[in-house]
């Protein structure tokens, strides 16, 4: 994966689901640092995903949004904002003035997406928005890993209370 001088990416999980709440993982740090395994949370068993976000948050800075329900149904709202708002979250959180990284695009117009996460942190930070960026960059696969492990540790939450709910 090729990374060059980028120092953050950020990735969301629950984007699709009908249960529960939305993610976002920002991961600032030396793409050099990580593990060599990491790859898109996707590509990767649950058991896998655990270890490697215990290893990433030993590697780097970690930030990590939750989008709750109450959000994402509420009527005056719409997933691209939603999606924004939870990876701006995440990414400030963990920004500094200068840092520029990849965030996965959460919309058809990759440069306005990454406008609009840019707008919504507070450092001055230089966000490159790409459609699949989990599959080209480590730091954005890094993200993507601690969204999902967050993720899935609130759907085991929900599962407790409701019984069996697969994936959400």
């Amino acid at each position: 994966m090729g990374d060059s001088e980028h120092r953050f990416g950020v990735d969301e999980a629950g984007k699709g689901p009908v249960l529960g709440s939305m993610f976002a993982a920002a991961v600032a740090g030396d793409p050099a640092d990580l593990p060599d395994s990491v790859a898109d949370s996707k590509r990767l068993s649950p058991e896998r995903r655990a270890d490697l976000d215990a290893r990433i948050r030993d590697a780097c800075e970690v930030g990590v949004a939750e989008i709750p329900v109450a959000r994402i149904d509420h009527p005056e709202t719409d997933m691209n904002a939603l999606t924004v708002d939870a990876q701006a979250s995440a990414l400030d959180a963990v920004a500094a003035d200068g840092l520029a990284g990849y965030v996965d695009a959460g919309d058809v117009d990759e440069e306005r997406f990454g406008r609009r996460v840019a707008h919504g942190v507070a450092a001055d930070v230089d966000v490159t928005a790409e459609h699949g960026a989990d599959d080209e960059y480590t730091l954005v696969a890094a993200a993507s890993v601690v969204a999902k492990v967050a993720r899935d540790s609130h759907v085991e939450t929900l599962a407790a209370a409701y019984g069996d709910v697969g994936s959400g």
